[in-house]
């Protein structure tokens, strides 16, 4: 837990992009819940320590000399499902994000 899964870290130690390659990163993961004895929230520390699958995975890839240029993360309520209530929103607004930096590098001209 707190990290990305065996088949996503060895196809980003493999990954061979050009440097310089932009990237955005959309991922899952288990909404914090309460502790079971006392009912207390984690805090953002503690989060800080589990949740490490965006920050591994820009980590692996910035090394590789790609930039980042979007990324979210979609919480998911149990372990399968469902996804937080606005999770559409989470979703719109990093396909935003992205149009955004295609729009500023001209590489959209559909997009106006």
């Amino acid at each position: 837990m707190g990290r990305p899964i065996g088949s996503m870290r060895r196809f980003l130690k493999k990954l061979k992009l050009p440097e310089g390659t932009r990237y955005a990163i959309l991922t899952t993961e288990l909404k914090p819940q309460p502790d079971c004895k006392s009912g207390r929230m984690p805090t953002e520390e503690e989060l800080g320590k589990c949740q490490l699958i965006i920050p591994r995975m820009n980590k692996a890839l910035q090394e590789k000399g790609l930039i980042n240029v979007a990324q979210e993360k979609v919480l998911v309520i149990g372990l399968k499902g469902p996804l937080e209530e606005s999770w559409d929103r989470k979703i719109e607004k990093f396909a935003e994000e992205i149009s955004i930096e295609l729009i500023k590098r001209g590489e959209r001209g559909d997009i106006k």
